[in-house]
């Protein structure tokens, strides 16, 4: 589709990743306010938590694929006995 000028036709790029996309504004109060939303995002902490928790999970298998070493203490029952003589 030809576009006239000024126009063009869009190009999103909604997989590339935004960050912190208002500091570009150099606003401290914009960023105070993003701060307190992203600190009161329940669905981000609750990302945040089941990313942790697949870490872990992942580390606990991947530590399941190295041998591993157990000891258990075991009675010493020799069968002498002292009696005495030299």
């Amino acid at each position: 589709m030809d576009v006239s000028e000024p126009w063009r036709e869009s190009a999103p790029k909604d997989g590339v990743a935004k960050g912190e996309w208002w500091s570009a504004f150099h606003d401290d109060e914009l960023n105070g306010l993003e701060k307190q939303a992203l600190d009161a995002s329940q669905t981000i902490k609750v990302s945040a938590d089941r990313l942790e928790q697949a870490r872990a999970f992942a580390a606990v298998q991947i530590a399941t694929q190295f041998p591993t070493l157990a000891t258990a203490p075991v009675p010493n029952v020799s069968g002498f006995r002292e009696t005495g003589r030299q």
